[in-house]
């Protein structure tokens, strides 16, 4: 959880016309898990991807440094 939290204070977000607020950064969370069962080892991943930025840029009207 502290992970996530540094990712989350640490994340751009501006408006647009859009969404009042658009998150301007990637993110990408993996989560990783073994465990044993009836002897077996499993491994299991995972993934979590958000990309910022997917309205369409003629839509958003994000300029310069925001897009």
């Amino acid at each position: 959880m502290q992970v996530i939290r540094f990712g989350y204070r640490d994340r751009k977000i501006a408006s647009t016309l859009t969404n009042d607020s658009s998150s301007r950064s990637h993110t990408i969370l993996f989560v990783y898990r073994a465990f044993i069962c009836q002897e077996k080892e499993y491994k299991t991943k995972l993934c979590f991807i958000d990309l910022a930025g997917s309205e369409k840029v003629s839509k958003s009207g994000v300029q310069g440094i925001n897009l």
